[in-house]
């Protein structure tokens, strides 16, 4: 998909002589690194394309954008030093200086900033157009399966900066495993494999208060996947062992949080996800019928209390 005029021409800052031959396996990297997060039917259509509309045209540019700034981030170290028989040097043009420590380091940041805002406007127009390709691959498929199909939606309940694509699909693990652990027990298994069923369906609608109660889940939701999710988002693990990860740049001084912030955030997200939660509770025991929500009031008959078989066995609670 990417030739080296395509490479340069989304690039721009390369201004100096550059051969395909010298980038061609970063971008063969590049290519299969991209068809592997978007998958294979959405890569295929876009290689397909052979006479493009205005919209598809855009879509495909943004694809090799994505590619070529992946395939430079891969590159970059690469290029400033020249390796043959007789060892390793570094490169220097003439009538040039080498760049500073500070200034290379922000050169591979800025890449990699580059390379997510085409990600991420790449995906904001596949959601807008939303080509049959995509719609109807397995991707496709198990992020409309999740009660929370985007890092929009997320979002909406909890403000988390720089939250893109990008992090919405390390979060799409956590947010099935959230579902499992708390909104699947809550709901009851039957009630909430019909919701489930109506939810992922293209054409089956939700009733009122199925979608009432969707409604009040996606909060308890967002705060339960980010907490789930926190331990393992803060830890590289690799075969050389783990290490924390760590953000610092030439405009921002950051540093890394207490153990006692990490650890009082990390409690908030789940009071907070129990909190919203309580709310979908209530709205169920005033609504499950014999119409609606079945599976819940017949767990939960009107009348009773989730404290009557309660065991307070080796507690200090006194029951009068």
């Amino acid at each position: 998909m990417v030739t080296i005029e395509i490479l340069k021409a989304h690039l721009g800052g390369v201004q100096m002589s550059l051969k395909m031959e010298t980038v061609q396996p970063f971008v063969d990297t590049a290519e299969r690194w991209f068809r592997k997060r978007i998958g294979r039917e959405l890569y295929q259509y876009l290689q397909a394309v052979t006479t493009p509309d205005a919209a598809e045209l855009e879509m495909i540019s943004l694809a090799q954008a994505c590619i070529s700034w992946y395939a430079y981030s891969l590159a970059f170290p690469h290029l400033k030093v020249r390796v043959g028989n007789a060892g390793m040097s570094k490169q220097v043009p003439q009538d040039s200086a080498a760049v500073t420590k500070w200034e290379y380091v922000d050169s591979i940041e800025a890449i990699q900033t580059m390379l997510n805002r085409q990600y991420e406007d790449f995906w904001m127009l596949v959601d807008e157009l939303m080509p049959e390709a995509w719609t109807a691959s397995a991707a496709y498929q198990a992020r409309q399966a999740l009660l929370l199909r985007s890092a929009t939606e997320i979002l909406k309940f909890v403000t988390v900066e720089n939250l893109g694509v990008m992090l919405y699909e390390q979060l799409m693990p956590y947010i099935a495993r959230a579902e499992e652990f708390y909104l699947r027990p809550l709901v009851t298994e039957d009630d909430y494999d019909h919701l489930k069923a109506g939810w992922k369906a293209p054409t089956a609608v939700l009733s009122t208060q199925e979608q009432r109660l969707v409604e009040l889940l996606q909060p308890a939701l967002a705060h339960l996947a980010i907490f789930e999710a926190y331990p393992y988002l803060r830890l590289s693990i690799s075969s050389r062992g783990i290490s924390e990860k760590r953000s610092k740049d030439g405009l921002m001084e950051e540093v890394s949080p207490s153990i006692d912030a990490i650890n009082t955030q990390h409690r908030q997200l789940f009071i907070d996800g129990q909190l919203y939660l309580n709310r979908a509770k209530e709205y169920l025991d005033r609504t499950a019928s014999n119409v609606a929500f079945i599976g819940y009031r017949a767990a939960h008959p009107i009348g009773s209390s989730d404290d009557d078989n309660a065991d307070y066995s080796n507690t200090p609670h006194i029951l009068l």
